[in-house]
């Protein structure tokens, strides 16, 4: 899928929906949507007002990219219920408010903030845990696909030619000093610490 791409202000808009700031794939992002979510984002960050203009490019792109991962989803069949995002949804609340950082799906710590955020409702919550797990998903399934390209003998073959990069023998570092007395012993030490070469 290639994204056709329109980021501004004075873009156009059809119907009653505002403005519209991006087109992805023939998908719509419009000024509402970025105005919510910059308000959500403004809550997460702390009211940072002054970086405003940046915030609202990282809004944008964060709009895009979710966009994006909607549409790969659908082309690909990637699905996830919605009781699946409501349990995980619990989850992660119990977490964050016990205060752990426990990662439920790969890249979960990213989503945070917003679950953590004042200004997001339970279907902005909803929103970006599902927009999270669909990309978990996707990430999981390009794997698959890639490992299945490659055969295991190759695999195999590879890691043969190349063992020496991937294990290490066992060995030891060890200096001893040995003397009769804790004393000597003790001496010894104290030369070592002041610079005297251990040979």
């Amino acid at each position: 899928m290639l994204p056709a791409l329109v980021a501004g202000n004075g873009c156009g808009g059809s119907g009653s929906g505002g403005v519209i700031v991006a087109s992805v794939a023939g998908r719509s992002v419009r000024k509402p949507l970025l105005d919510h979510w910059m308000a959500v984002e403004l809550a997460a960050d702390g009211g940072a007002v002054a970086r405003r203009a940046a915030m609202r490019r990282h809004v944008l792109g964060l709009l895009i990219s979710w966009e994006w991962t909607l549409g790969e989803a659908r082309e690909s069949g990637v699905r996830v219920g919605d009781a699946e995002v409501a349990k995980q949804l619990a989850l992660s609340q119990a977490d964050l408010q016990g205060g752990m950082t426990y990662e439920w799906f790969p890249g979960e710590h990213h989503l945070e903030r917003y679950l953590a955020s004042s200004k997001a409702t339970t279907a902005d919550k909803l929103w970006v845990l599902r927009l999270g797990m669909l990309a978990a998903r996707l990430a999981q399934r390009r794997v698959a696909v890639a490992a299945s390209v490659i055969a295991r003998a190759r695999i195999v073959a590879y890691y043969r030619r190349h063992k020496g990069r991937f294990v290490v023998g066992e060995r030891r570092d060890i200096r001893a000093i040995m003397n009769r007395s804790r004393a000597g012993v003790l001496e010894a030490k104290r030369e070592l610490q002041g610079g005297v070469s251990f040979a």
